[in-house]
């Protein structure tokens, strides 16, 4: 498995996890934790800086 799909795989099983909660705001929380971890490890770190500047 390359490393792509490693990190692919990973972000998908972390997502499908979330989809099971009950907790709907903590899902989406994690889900955006889940995201930006994906971002940053395809080299996009810049980006996940911008969207955490965001006030929720």
């Amino acid at each position: 498995m390359t490393r792509e799909n490693a990190i692919r795989r990973n972000a998908i099983e972390r997502l499908k996890a979330l989809q099971q909660l009950g907790d709907l705001e903590y899902a989406h929380g994690e889900a955006d934790d889940a995201l930006c971890d994906l971002l940053q490890a395809i080299g996009y770190s810049d980006v996940v800086k911008e969207f955490k500047a965001i006030e929720k």
